[in-house]
């Protein structure tokens, strides 16, 4: 297996296609969220504040400008609007539903 070539594809796909994802903050909130998705949890906002390892700050900028995208969609949490839900965006979900491809086929090569 030549490593620097499959990390070459893995980039690319990432600059075609997750260019969103500017820090290493946005990558972790992202796979938070998906994780909590995934497993069929509920995230919500405090959780996630609590699993990002950056300061509260960050964290708010980078899921407002997340949410600004439409990457990650917030929703209130029953009748408290206070309690807040994050999920993926179908568009998100795609996207690394994609990029898992990538990732199976260059473990396959």
């Amino acid at each position: 297996m030549k490593i620097f070539a499959s990390l070459a594809q893995i980039r690319a796909f990432e600059r075609a296609h997750l260019a969103f994802l500017r820090t290493r903050v946005d990558f972790d909130i992202v796979h938070v969220v998906g994780l909590h998705q995934e497993r069929g949890d509920r995230l919500l906002l405090k959780q996630l504040y609590l699993e990002v390892s950056a300061s509260f700050a960050t964290v708010s900028r980078r899921l407002a400008m997340l949410r600004r995208f439409g990457a990650i969609l917030a929703d209130a949490h029953g009748k408290d609007a206070r309690m807040i839900t994050l999920t993926l965006s179908p568009a998100t979900l795609d996207l690394y539903a994609r990029y898992a491809d990538v990732l199976t086929s260059i473990q396959a090569q």
